[in-house]
C-alpha cells in the first residue's frame, strides 16, 4: 500500500474536525473567526517524523490549550550500515558487508492535549514509515508502522506567531516481534496562526 493511502483519509478526517461551520434553519453561518494560538504550523526535528518533518497542528476549540490534533510529512535520510561478518567455524573475520537502506518518507498524526500550567503537551499517536524502521526495531521490513508518545514543553509568543516545544517522545515499532520502547527526543518552531 502506498503513503497516499494513509495520507488521504488522515488529511479528510483532520478537515472534517476542524471544520468551523453550524448549519441552522437549512443555512450555513460561519462561526467567529478564530482564536490566535489555536493553529500551528512548525517544524520539527527528530520526534515522530525521524529526522525533519512539518506539522499542522489544531486545538478543537478557540485558544492554545485544551484537545487538539496533528499530522505532518516528514523524512528519514539514507545511509549505509558496515558490519563484519565472522566465520562459523573459527570466530575469525570473514568479511565486511554494507547494508544501504534509502531515504523514507514518514507521515506522523496524533492527538494530543496541551496544559495551561506549566504547558505540557500530552498526546500520542502514530507514525508511517514508507521503509524499513532499522532504529526502532531487528527487523527488515518494506513500510513500517511506529507508535510514539509525546511529553513536551510548549510555549507560545502571540504577539510575534511565535511557538516552540522540545520533549520526550519515545517510540515503539509495531514491526518488531517483541517490541521495546526506544528513548527518543523532538524539537520544534512555528507559527502561530
Amino acid at each position: 500500500m502506498t503513503a497516499k493511502f494513509y495520507f488521504l483519509p488522515a488529511i479528510l478526517l483532520l478537515s472534517f474536525v476542524t471544520a468551523h461551520a453550524q448549519q441552522r434553519d437549512g443555512q450555513l453561518f460561519l462561526q467567529k473567526p478564530l482564536a490566535k494560538g489555536q493553529h500551528v504550523i512548525y517544524g520539527e526535528l527528530m520526534g515522530p517524523g525521524i529526522l525533519a518533518s512539518i506539522h499542522y497542528d489544531v486545538r478543537f476549540k478557540p485558544g492554545a490549550l485544551g484537545l487538539g490534533a496533528r499530522i505532518g510529512i516528514g523524512y528519514a535520510p539514507s545511509y549505509t550500515d558496515e558490519y563484519t561478518r565472522y566465520s562459523h567455524t573459527m570466530n575469525v573475520p570473514d568479511e565486511t558487508v554494507s547494508q544501504y537502506y534509502p531515504a523514507k518518507l514518514t507521515i506522523p498524526f496524533g492527538i494530543n492535549y496541551v496544559l495551561a500550567h506549566p504547558r505540557l503537551e500530552l498526546g500520542f499517536g502514530a507514525t508511517y514509515m514508507t521503509g524499513d524502521a532499522v532504529l526502532f526495531d531487528k527487523v527488515t521490513t518494506r513500510h513500517a508502522w511506529l507508535l510514539f508518545a509525546s511529553l513536551e514543553y510548549r510555549r507560545y509568543y502571540p504577539k510575534k506567531h511565535l511557538m516552540w516545544k522540545a520533549g520526550f517522545t519515545p517510540t515503539i515499532s509495531l514491526m518488531d516481534p517483541h517490541p521495546y520502547p526506544f528513548p527518543y527526543g523532538s524539537a520544534a518552531v512555528g507559527y502561530v496562526f
